[in-house]
């Protein structure tokens, strides 16, 4: 592995710090767990987060037999992903969470928080489990985005459990016709 220097450096600090504060708010409903989740994903980033990031990338999204809906996807190596769509017949944004780690119960709601790495969070939103590694957010879903939208360098996002890191990189370049699309800007 290469040393850390430079940007990356103050990067991997920045991201650190954003979790561990994250992790001593001490929000009760979070619980041990997932303060113990918030540290891992801290220490792996920090190793990882260099050599990762610069992998993947967004993309734009779409369903060839569903026109009405635009998007934009950033996909793990892992298989988790992070789709944020507008369906243009109804003027509705939200997203879907895919995390392959989980087991959620379908048909329940999990809070999901949205965190920017500048401390932006908003109160949790409900995420309405579609199968055991997958949820969506429906309307609250403006909130959140506006959250990552907020964000310098990453967002993390927490539900059930289990964290994932988003990059910003041509996020915001990407969901503009996204926004645009439901009748929305930055």
């Amino acid at each position: 592995m290469r040393p850390f220097h430079g940007r990356n450096y103050c990067r991997l600090v920045l991201l650190r710090r954003t979790l561990l504060s994250y992790k001593a708010q001490g929000d009760c409903a979070l619980g041990a767990s997932m303060n113990r989740m918030i540290q891992f994903v801290c220490t792996v980033a920090v190793v990882v987060w260099p050599y990762a990031a610069s992998a993947q990338a967004w993309a734009p999204w779409s369903l060839p037999n569903y026109p009405q809906l635009v998007g934009v996807q950033f996909v793990h190596d892992d298989g988790g992903a992070l789709t944020v769509l507008c369906d243009r017949s109804k003027h509705l944004i939200s997203y879907i969470l895919r995390e392959p780690r989980a087991n959620w119960q379908e048909g329940s709601t999990i809070e999901v928080k949205t965190r920017a790495d500048d401390g932006t969070e908003l109160s949790p939103s409900p995420g309405h489990v579609l199968k055991n590694d997958t949820l969506t957010v429906l309307e609250e879903s403006t909130w959140d985005i506006s959250t990552m939208g907020k964000a310098k360098v990453f967002f993390a996002m927490g539900a059930g459990g289990y964290a994932r890191i988003f990059p910003l990189q041509n996020f915001k370049a990407l969901m503009e016709p996204v926004l645009q699309a439901c009748g929305d800007h930055w």
